[in-house]
């Protein structure tokens, strides 16, 4: 199997710690996003994705972040990282 890349790491680890609140997420947030920050493992909801993310960002600056819109599969989703933490990934 070929080795993944940086932005397949993190939708993997994004989508793992969605499934584990997946049943909670769809109930309360339907059709509502989530950026999943990947190194903290927190989840962050918000109206749209932008609301989603600088959410995110505002309790985890430094944060790698995976959007999924929460019930939507298949729905918009992207990888989103900073410059300063592409070393980091490695660690994923």
């Amino acid at each position: 199997m070929p080795e993944l890349g940086p932005l397949e790491r993190i939708a993997e680890a994004g989508k793992r710690l969605y499934e584990e609140k997946r049943a909670a997420l769809e109930r309360d947030h339907r059709g509502h996003f989530v950026a999943v920050d990947v190194v903290n493992e927190t989840i962050h909801v918000g109206e749209t994705a932008d609301a989603a993310l600088l959410r995110g960002r505002k309790e985890s600056p430094h944060g790698v972040f995976h959007l999924i819109r929460i019930g939507s599969p298949g729905a918009q989703k992207a990888g989103y990282i900073q410059d300063h933490v592409q070393a980091d990934l490695r660690a994923l």
